[in-house]
């Protein structure tokens, strides 16, 4: 009789694994307790200053559809680098430039706007340090308008106007009253100093207002004296007299007076005096 024939080959078993195999993440590790075989469970860790997106582990399962590739349980995570929150925005009056935004290893500097000083660090870094949760090293610094101190006040006899008090830029303009003459300069500027502080610095120091006067003053003439209501100040009037057996040659008032915006002046000069002098007597006729 004729031998029988099997209609298949005996079937081989094979192992059924996930493909494709799981690989470290960009920035992280990967462990799998069974390579990518069924049952295989790998764990992703991810490096020092990232974190994971995604599922910390992945297992590979048969999904039954009678092949020999399983199915990960889950899609691989990846690392995210971690960042400094919240980020450093720009103080008021002032401006904030970061070279890497939020992240690890980024640099802020801050500034402030003309007129106004940084208090506080101008630097800051996005810093992880030894696996800590990245941080700024600094706190965003305030920006604080300069000022001069003190401020300008009006001088005795005189007034003051500043165009914006005594900040940054702010120009002071004096004015003596009437009868009065300035000494020093009429006007000074509120300067930022550029030392990093919020004080800045007056370009000129405050004028002083004098009384106007005549030059030079009056003195006792010889033989005679004089008197003034103010002494040589604008409005004085001084009167002269001789002694006796002296007569006054000149006017005997003269006043401190301006007129047309000219320095005050005398209105008369001083006058001399000159001895009484009598006629000589002669002898009488027959006598």
């Amino acid at each position: 009789t004729q031998a029988g024939a099997w209609s298949s080959p005996a079937p081989t078993c094979q192992p059924i694994t996930c493909i494709p195999q799981q690989t470290p993440p960009l920035n992280g590790l990967v462990s799998c307790t069974s390579g990518n075989s069924i049952g295989s469970v790998c764990t992703f860790v991810c490096s020092p200053g990232y974190t994971l997106t995604g599922s910390g582990s992945t297992t590979c399962n048969d999904d039954f559809d009678g092949d020999i590739t399983g199915v990960w349980s889950t899609p691989p995570p990846t690392c995210r680098q971690n960042d400094c929150s919240p980020p450093h925005s720009a103080p008021l009056h002032g401006s904030v430039s970061c070279s890497d935004g939020v992240q690890v290893g980024s640099q802020c500097e801050f500034g402030c706007d003309f007129g106004y000083a940084t208090v506080g660090s101008s630097l800051s870094s996005c810093d992880a340090l030894n696996g800590s949760e990245p941080a700024w090293s600094h706190p965003a610094p305030v920006c604080i308008q300069v000022t001069c101190v003190p401020p300008q006040a009006a001088p005795t006899n005189g007034q003051v106007s500043c165009t914006n008090a005594n900040n940054a830029d702010s120009v002071c303009t004096f004015q003596c009253d009437g009868g009065y003459q300035m000494s020093g300069s009429a006007s000074t500027t509120c300067n930022d100093d550029f030392d990093d502080d919020v004080f800045g610095i007056w370009t000129n120091p405050a004028p002083t207002c004098s009384r106007q006067q005549c030059s030079p003053p009056h003195t006792n003439p010889s033989n005679g004296s004089v008197s003034c209501s103010d002494g040589s100040n604008l409005g004085s009037q001084c009167e002269f007299a001789c002694q006796l057996g002296f007569t006054l040659v000149g006017a005997a008032l003269s006043s401190c007076a301006q007129s047309n915006g000219n320095p005050p002046d005398w209105t008369a000069p001083a006058p001399i005096c000159t001895p009484v002098v009598c006629t000589e007597q002669r002898a009488p006729m027959n006598g």
